[in-house]
């Protein structure tokens, strides 16, 4: 539920950074403020839908709480690397609209300067006749979200919309992985992030360099 609403457990993001989120969580009418070790404004929403099923097993709501400050995510989700001076933020787990949309509203959230970020961004898989649509729209986001920002596509789905409509934004198209990654090291410098995002079948975290 959100906050406001009649539902047994609400939660609301409190604030965060990239490493991790403060959220405010009501359960049986009492409220937990909760610091969880995994960023993003929808994981008060996660935490919640955590929550609901645990009461629903008749766990005690401070246990709750406790545990959900221990939780810890699989690798490729949000996994930090600083390698020569540059953080390298990989979230190459998965993607689809959804996540893209809340990883772009993590990066506003945590105020970062455009001028500082990289985003490698690969196609998103099995999105059917929605396809073309979705890659245009994220496009569309970044460029009017992070103005200063250097990006990076990987893969055909991207290309096709970065070379059409969006021909004359400032976006790199590379065919794969690999493309990205000889082209990534001219690119960055000390002080910037790199944000990884795509279909694990992207092989986006093969663009981190070796330490």
């Amino acid at each position: 539920g959100v906050p406001g609403s009649d539902a047994d457990v609400t939660g609301e993001f409190l604030s965060g950074d990239l490493s991790r989120s403060r959220i405010a969580l009501t359960m049986d009418h009492q409220r937990y403020e909760v610091e969880l070790p995994i960023a993003g404004t929808h994981q008060a929403g996660n935490a919640a839908c955590a929550a609901a099923a645990a009461l629903g097993l008749g766990i005690a709501p401070e246990v709750i709480a406790a545990g959900l400050t221990a939780t810890r995510l699989p690798k490729m989700r949000l996994m930090q690397q600083e390698i020569r001076g540059v953080t390298y933020i990989n979230d190459a787990y998965n993607a689809s609209p959804r996540s893209m949309s809340a990883a772009f509203d993590l990066l506003l959230a945590c105020g970062i300067d455009s001028a500082q970020l990289v985003l490698v961004l690969g196609d998103m898989v099995e999105l059917g006749n929605f396809s073309a649509n979705e890659h245009r729209k994220v496009l569309d986001r970044v460029l009017r979200d992070f103005p200063a920002a250097r990006i990076i596509t990987v893969g055909p789905r991207f290309g096709r919309e970065a070379s059409g409509a969006l021909s004359a934004a400032p976006i790199t198209v590379c065919g794969s992985a690999a493309g990205a990654a000889r082209i990534l090291p001219k690119w960055v410098k000390p002080g910037d992030k790199v944000f990884l995002k795509g279909s694990h079948a992207m092989a986006l975290e093969t663009v981190v360099p070796a330490e």
